[in-house]
């Protein structure tokens, strides 16, 4: 193959199977890894991992959990978010920059650690998850609670990959919108409305899917207890709608407006019904963002470019990690 044959002087890629950067005069045939360099006569990253500080407890020098034999990085933006066994029992959720959920078909080949971007090997990519706390263990104060290997990984969740629960939440949808035509002002439909989205009502999917279960739901995976609170969040919105029809009675039609006066209400509720004394404010008023955030994306049709979430940033989106 005349122009074709190999040499090591042609060879452009090296450990890895990344690029080799020549032009940078002196550099030693670095490596491109993505978001880091690499110089294989030291055997050393020429900069700190971008994503160090989401683990604290590695040097920032570290790559692939220091174990390139068993481990592979191949963006450089870190590990996969959550991993279950091979019946969907959340084993693990890592704050890694990958929202993946990744099923370990035997655990007992895995070290317990992120895999770095790895399928095949019993390990397969079922989907991804809105937002990469989605299987973690949260508390009435909102914090994400992991253990001191920065695992956040409730142990109480399972996801169930063959169920989807698209239908469901669409039909009670049009069932609350059926039944708000009934009622003769927005007032007595926002009285039945807020009623039956209490715990244990007619409203309150996330008991009977239950809270730690997992479905697909607008094409990720989320827990019945973030499903069961963008279905009150699109009921809200539908209130909106029939109330735009009602406003001389009922002024009830600003669609900011409505969401932070809903969310009084809401985070009155969580307060009260958890015994805590989270602070009043927006955008949640005491609810935690865990299941605000999912209030929001129902109001707002799953948008995650809205008025809310541009307010507040990521506090609108997730608590505070802590560890132990």
């Amino acid at each position: 193959m005349p122009g074709r044959n190999f040499n090591a002087n042609s060879y452009k890629y090296g450990f890895g199977g990344k690029e080799n950067d020549n032009e940078i005069k002196g550099s030693g045939n670095s490596l491109d890894f993505g978001e880091r360099i690499n110089d294989p006569r030291l055997g050393r990253w020429l900069s700190v991992d971008p994503l160090a500080s989401n683990f604290p407890w590695q040097s920032p020098y570290t790559s692939m959990d220091n174990n390139p034999i068993y481990l592979v990085d191949p963006t450089g933006m870190g590990t996969e978010s959550t991993h279950t066994d091979k019946n969907g029992k959340v084993i693990a959720v890592y704050d890694d920059g990958d929202n993946g959920v990744y099923k370990h078909n035997d655990v007992s080949k895995w070290n317990g650690k992120s895999t770095l971007g790895k399928t095949g090997d019993g390990i397969a990519k079922m989907g991804e998850t809105q937002y990469w706390d989605e299987f973690s263990k949260h508390n009435s104060k909102g914090e994400i609670l992991g253990d001191k290997n920065g695992n956040f990984g409730n142990p109480e969740a399972h996801i169930n990959f063959d169920k989807n629960v698209d239908g469901l939440v669409t039909s009670i949808v049009g069932m609350v919108k059926r039944h708000f035509a009934s009622y003769g002002s927005a007032s007595a439909a926002k009285d039945w409305l807020q009623t039956n989205s209490k715990r244990g009502a007619l409203l309150d999917i996330k008991s009977n899917l239950g809270e730690e279960e997992g479905y697909q739901f607008n094409g990720k995976y989320y827990s019945g207890e973030s499903v069961g609170n963008y279905l009150f969040g699109a009921n809200v919105e539908s209130l909106r709608g029939f109330a735009n029809l009602d406003n001389l009675r009922y002024p009830f039609t600003n669609k900011e407006s409505v969401f932070y006066r809903s969310a009084e209400a809401f985070g009155a509720y969580h307060n009260k019904s958890n015994k805590v004394n989270n602070p009043s404010v927006k955008p949640y008023y005491g609810e935690i963002p865990y299941s605000g955030r999912n209030v929001v994306l129902g109001y707002y049709g799953g948008k995650t470019d809205n008025a809310i979430f541009k307010a507040h940033g990521n506090a609108a989106i997730y608590g505070t990690k802590t560890t132990k």
